[in-house]
């Protein structure tokens, strides 16, 4: 069996192509490509949560290659696509297990990367956040978020990266940069080169919904009050409207020029020299 493995990360586009795929399940099966969907598209979390990290929704059953594998092969198919954001946060040994399986199942797999310019990374990863998260007062500003960020390691890029390409080899996995703005036939090609059939761009609503400035910075303020059902009930009225009447401070969203730098420092660079390490630089798209 072939395996094409997309390991996110998360943010990038990971929600848009889960929800391309789904879509196109016909005709995935009749190529013989096996892209399993259970309880919506949470199929994929099941993995990263038998293998070490995934989210405790409904519906969210672990499962593990071999039985995926078992799933493909009574619907006859030789292929099988797997998608999940959260894999990229699994640990070495999470991720050691998940190469054994693969080893024991005899499949040929190649694996997925997906990265963004990390300042625009940085900025829907602090909506996502204000959106799910109880962190009080790391969402005073984008700026004091980037801070709790950066000292916890939750936005190391090289390490994510770096620790499937250890696991996987430099030549079985592939960086794809997604630029702003980039058409959906550019995201999704490298599913529909695997697969060998047209992927089409899903509903023009697919992916997660950002908030807006306005809902953005009442959210935070939200988040920053005493968890209660009655502040719950009003993020949850908050995320749910437009609030572009909300004058949002001038530095809420800015990022400053020593932030800047931090990301820079951080991110930006220990990820580039990383893919210049022979993991990946030559087939970066």
């Amino acid at each position: 069996m072939r395996i094409l493995v997309h390991l996110g990360l998360n943010k990038c586009a990971s929600s848009y192509i889960q929800q391309a795929l789904a879509a196109a399940q016909a005709p995935l099966r009749r190529a013989g490509v096996f892209y399993p969907v259970e309880g919506g598209r949470t199929a994929q979390y099941g993995v990263s949560r038998h293998y070490g990290f995934g989210p405790e929704a409904a519906g969210v059953t672990p499962r593990h290659l071999a039985w995926l594998a078992d799933e493909a092969g009574r619907r006859g198919c030789d292929r099988m696509i797997l998608s999940s954001e959260y894999l990229s946060l699994c640990r070495p040994a999470a991720i050691a297990r998940f190469m054994a399986d693969l080893g024991a199942l005899g499949a040929e797999a190649r694996f997925l990367v997906y990265s963004r310019e990390a300042r625009a990374w940085v900025r829907s990863l602090f909506n996502q956040y204000v959106k799910t998260v109880d962190a009080g007062p790391h969402f005073r500003s984008l700026g004091a978020f980037i801070d709790h960020v950066l000292a916890n390691g939750a936005i190391d890029l090289a390490h994510r990266y770096g620790a499937w390409a250890d696991a996987a080899g430099p030549d079985r996995i592939r960086h794809v940069r997604i630029a702003e703005g980039a058409p959906s036939a550019s995201v999704l090609a490298p599913f529909a080169a695997f697969a060998g059939v047209a992927i089409p761009a899903p509903a023009a609503a697919a992916g997660n919904r950002s908030l807006g400035p306005g809902a953005l910075y009442l959210t935070g303020l939200l988040r920053q009050a005493p968890v209660s059902a009655a502040r719950d009930r009003l993020i949850a009225a908050v995320a749910g409207s437009d609030c572009s009447w909300v004058p949002v401070p001038a530095d809420f969203l800015e990022i400053g020029p020593g932030h800047a730098t931090l990301i820079e420092e951080r991110v930006s660079a220990p990820f580039a020299a990383r893919l210049r390490d022979g993991t990946g630089a030559a087939r970066a798209a």
